[in-house]
C-alpha cells in the first residue's frame, strides 16, 4: 500500500486516481463542432444544377429550387463579376444567396463569381444570376439572345 512504502522509506509505483467522467467529455464537445466542419469541407459537394422541363428552366441549390417559366422571364448576359456577398453561401464553386453587383443585387444561383459571361435572368421583380456552361444559348433558349 502506499502508506506502508512511505513510511518504511520503500520504493513503490502508485497509479493516479482515476480522471472524473465529467472532465473527460470537455475536449469532445469541443471537437464535435470541428468534426462537423471538416466532414463538410471533404465530404459535401454543394452543387448548382439548371434543368431545361419543357417550358421551363428549373435551377437547384442545396437550399432551394427556382422555376423560371419562359414566357414569364427575361434574359440577359453580363461580364459582370459577383460583388460582397450579403446573404448567402460563398465558397469556390457555389455562389448562392443574395450578392451585390455593380448594377445592383442579384441572387445568385452560380458557380463562379468571376465567368467570362454569366445569365442574368430577371422573373417576379427579381434579378437573378447565373453560370451554365453556355449562358449565351439558354439567353437565347429565353429568345433574348
Amino acid at each position: 500500500t502506499p502508506c506502508r512504502a512511505w513510511r518504511g522509506g520503500e520504493a513503490a509505483t502508485f497509479r493516479p486516481a482515476p480522471v472524473p467522467l465529467t472532465r473527460q467529455l470537455w475536449p469532445l464537445l469541443f471537437l464535435l463542432p470541428a468534426l462537423g466542419v471538416i466532414v463538410a469541407l471533404f465530404f459535401w459537394k454543394p452543387s448548382v444544377t439548371y434543368l431545361l422541363s419543357g417550358e421551363t428552366l428549373i435551377v437547384k441549390t442545396r437550399a432551394s429550387t427556382t422555376t423560371f417559366p419562359r414566357q414569364e422571364t427575361r434574359a440577359s448576359l453580363t461580364s459582370e463579376p459577383l460583388g460582397a456577398r450579403l446573404f448567402g453561401t460563398g465558397m469556390p464553386g457555389y455562389y448562392t444567396g443574395t450578392f451585390a453587383t455593380r448594377s445592383g443585387n442579384v441572387q445568385a444561383a452560380a458557380t463562379s463569381a468571376r465567368p467570362v459571361q454569366a445569365l442574368l435572368l430577371e422573373h417576379g421583380g427579381k434579378r437573378y444570376y447565373l453560370t451554365p456552361s453556355d449562358p449565351a444559348a439558354l439567353a437565347a433558349w429565353f429568345g433574348q439572345g
